[in-house]
């Protein structure tokens, strides 16, 4: 949303991203306020700061501190620091290990896959606001809003309807948006294409959000990292492309394309087993 007041009083792209850089250092302001990790703090041997914050975490959220937890955790870390105990080792896994059981690899080609259509279908649609009728300002704002309320909406659906309904009904149903807009774009419904874009927005930004937490759920722990990063990896490929879908002069064409990638997407997520929370 802030881009459309950036670009609406910075035109000439280079005062835009000079603009847009200089927004970054706010950061430096508000980066002091922010509290060190507790676990950062326990990983360091550094105990009394990391009760510290808890209790701070504690008192704001008005939830009691299970304090001989902490004694007991914290005297089990002075024990191995005082007696040098090697960690254990842990053996490295690489992303050939995602492809050793046919379980684990059917798996992690559909989050992969997944996260191709969220992420093309995403920039996508976030790119191509530029074709829709109205207002370009306006129509860019809307779709930060839509995104902005899909991340609200999100935290709650994934607790009622589970990840993978959650993951694959957004996807799909942002693939369904997306036909729909090509087809009112094809019948000369302009407004209403224009509607049921900001609608596919929604669905493909939540949808984005949620397999995430998913695909973290989904993996056993030791290669947990390395099938989010995978998915991650092969999701980009999806950004790479759209900039490029967008140039195909036919814009019902282009809400065809991420209408099928979102709903074959979306349907391959149903196939996910389910995880327990």
């Amino acid at each position: 949303m802030l881009t459309s007041v950036f670009g609406f009083y910075f035109p000439d792209w280079r005062d835009f991203t000079f603009a847009i850089a200089l927004s970054h250092f706010i950061t430096l302001v508000v980066t002091p306020f922010f509290p060190e990790s507790p676990s950062f703090l326990y990983a360091r041997n550094r105990s009394k700061e990391g009760r510290e914050i808890l209790q701070k975490f504690s008192d704001r959220t008005n939830k009691s501190l299970d304090s001989k937890f902490l004694d007991e955790l914290e005297a089990e870390i002075n024990e191995k620091n005082l007696s040098g105990d090697k960690k254990e080792e842990v053996k490295n896994l690489t992303i050939l290990d995602l492809f050793s059981h046919r379980l684990l690899a059917k798996n992690a080609m559909i989050v992969a896959f997944g996260f191709f259509s969220a992420v093309l279908s995403y920039y996508g649609m976030s790119f191509n606001v530029s074709s829709l009728s109205g207002d370009l300002y306006l129509n860019n704002s809307i779709n930060g809003f839509m995104e902005i309320i899909s991340y609200i909406v999100v935290m709650t659906l994934m607790e009622y309807c589970g990840r993978r309904w959650c993951s694959g009904g957004l996807m799909f149903f942002g693939g369904i948006f997306s036909i729909l807009c090509a087809t009112f774009q094809l019948i000369g419904l302009v407004n209403g294409a224009r509607w049921l874009s900001f609608a596919g927005k929604f669905a493909v930004s939540g949808a984005l959000c949620s397999i995430y937490i998913f695909a973290g759920e989904l993996f056993p722990t030791e290669i947990r990292s390395t099938g989010i990063g995978f998915g991650s990896m092969v999701g980009r490929l999806g950004g790479f492309m759209s900039p490029f879908i967008i140039q195909i002069q036919n814009k019902v064409l282009v809400y065809a394309i991420f209408g099928l990638f979102g709903v074959l997407g979306g349907g391959f997520l149903f196939l996910l087993p389910e995880v327990k929370v």
